[in-house]
């Protein structure tokens, strides 16, 4: 920016590294005016005087209220106000004397200021005009706007283009215009749904069911009518359920002599993973809650299989339990070539964990990324694979992610959603940070599975009702497995990227956003950094 200049050793100077602040130096505007010969006591008498011209807090006297148990400051009653303006409530607390004072003080001040200078024409002194009332509350709620209203720079606060006038909205867009557009984004939002296999199988039977109900009504029996709906209704049930089984894939790959973790391999897709990785060679490594339970586990999954498998104690919402994990791969193996982030599940009421964090927002996505960061040295030596597994529920997070859980707004649904976007966001950030180096890093929906976590606790007659119908648009657990598979071994699956029914899908439109990947990353630092800085 140009720095405004004047011959008057009396003109304010413009600070040349900001825009539209000043700075003036009225020691050294008045100390400007002695000549070079004048006499020591006469420089320190211009300076004495130029130091009681500075403006002085003490020179202001502010008007006293009293407050008691009778008088609290308010002189109206907030609950006949239904029907007041937000000037109007903004009133009772900066009232018109309050105002006014800020008035004339400022305009006093700025008197004072401009008192034997002669302000160069292009700056902003001699573009003043006296403030008024109505100017101060503009200002004034113009300011509190900014600690809820984010735009790019300070000066879009007060700029007057209707494109980012405060508020936008309201001058910009008609109410319908403004209803039509949120329609057609949460139709966008809606259009990954359409591809999945549950949404496909439900269509069809939905469909069909009104087909079967009108024929059966309208159309006049005839011999063995009955019969062909009965035959018509078999092969309706028959198609939906391979609608929701979706695509196969049948891995292959010889796994001989290399290292596989599973973690949350009790039950489940976990389970089944292990098995799959252990039938193809894989020396796998289950983590699962208790180490007793875990050897337990590793045996049934060795015996099914005919392979080799590990247990460990695996607890992801406890940090020193997951360093204590960690610490006996480091010691015992030499590589790491599948990772698979497996373990989750979601929680009915706000529960927190020893180390102080929200069980959900620890299990599913801090715990793994903790596991990932310990493990990084064998995973990069090995360009191995890291699979972390997510859910479609990640689009509930359609703003991003709220890092605050509090008990009073909880929703265990929305946080599940959110940490299942921390998943898509952990692998996208993997594959940038260290794609390069050979690490590939992949998100995925396995499928919508009646899982264990989701069947523990629910009333016998509720749980049958909700298996019954979910039957014919669910997966198989297998069937769950085979994305977390595909990711796992497959060529063509795509690092960064989230899966689907054994391919790439579309995730949500933030779940690619890199800023907020990389807050998100740097977010789970800081809590690992604090959480762990005590752990030995």
């Amino acid at each position: 920016m140009a720095t405004c200049t004047t011959n008057d050793p009396h003109e304010i100077q413009m600070d040349s590294e900001s825009e539209g602040d000043s700075t003036m130096k009225i020691d050294a505007v008045y100390s400007s005016d002695v000549d070079s010969s004048e006499s020591d006591d006469e420089i320190g008498s211009s300076k004495q005087q130029s130091t009681d011209r500075i403006w002085k807090k003490t020179a202001f006297k502010p008007h006293l209220f009293s407050f008691d148990e009778t008088n609290a400051g308010l002189s109206s009653n907030i609950d006949a106000m239904k029907d007041a303006t937000p000037l109007e409530f903004f009133q009772l607390l900066f009232n018109e004397t309050i105002i006014d004072l800020i008035v004339e003080e400022t305009n006093k001040y700025q008197a004072f200021s401009n008192n034997d200078i002669t302000p160069s024409t292009c700056s902003h002194q001699a573009k003043w005009t006296e403030t008024n009332r109505s100017e101060i509350y503009t200002f004034l709620a113009t300011t509190m706007l900014m600690s809820v209203t984010k735009k790019n720079k300070i000066l879009d606060y007060w700029s007057a283009d209707p494109m980012i006038i405060t508020p936008m909205f309201a001058d910009v867009f008609q109410f319908k215009v403004t209803v039509s557009l949120h329609n057609i984004v949460m139709a966008i939002n809606l259009i990954p749904f359409l591809s999945q296999p549950e949404f496909q199988s439900s269509l069809f039977l939905f469909s069909n069911s009104i087909l079967i109900l009108l024929t059966y009504i309208f159309i006049h029996p005839f011999p063995f009518s009955s019969l062909s709906v009965l035959i018509y209704v078999l092969i309706t049930f028959y198609v939906t359920k391979r609608l929701a089984s979706g695509n196969s894939y049948k891995p292959t790959k010889n796994l001989q002599e290399q290292i596989v973790i599973v973690t949350g391999a009790a039950t489940g897709i976990g389970y089944v993973s292990a098995t799959e990785l252990a039938k193809l060679g894989a020396k796998v490594i289950v983590g699962i809650r208790g180490q007793e339970r875990a050897e337990r586990i590793a045996k049934q999954i060795a015996q099914k299989s005919n392979g080799t498998v590990i247990g460990y104690d695996l607890d992801l919402s406890n940090l020193s339990n997951v360093k204590h994990f960690a610490e006996q791969i480091l010691k015992n193996e030499q590589r790491l070539d599948i990772l698979l982030n497996n373990a989750g599940g979601i929680k009915d009421i706000y529960t927190t964990t020893t180390d102080g964090l929200e069980i959900q927002w620890a299990t599913n996505h801090i715990g793994h990324f903790y596991l990932t960061k310990l493990l990084l040295s064998l995973l990069l030596k090995s360009k191995g694979r890291v699979v972390n597994v997510s859910s479609i529920v990640h689009f509930i997070a359609s703003r991003g992610i709220d890092y605050e859980f509090f008990i009073d707004s909880y929703s265990n649904f929305k946080v599940y959603g959110t940490t299942k976007l921390a998943n898509i966001w952990h692998a996208y950030e993997l594959h940038r940070r260290y794609g390069s180096k050979g690490l590939k890093a992949y998100s995925l929906h396995p499928g919508s599975i009646i899982t264990t976590e989701f069947n523990r606790n629910r009333p016998k007659l509720v749980l049958l009702l909700i298996q019954s119908l979910m039957y014919f648009f669910s997966k198989t657990i297998y069937e769950g497995t085979l994305t977390s598979l595909y990711c796992s071994l497959s060529d063509d699956a795509q690092s960064g990227k989230y899966h689907s029914d054994c391919k790439e899908a579309q995730p949500s439109q933030i779940a690619y956003n890199q800023k907020l990947a990389e807050e998100c990353w740097n977010k789970s630092e800081e809590i690992i950094e604090e959480k762990t800085k005590y752990l030995s």
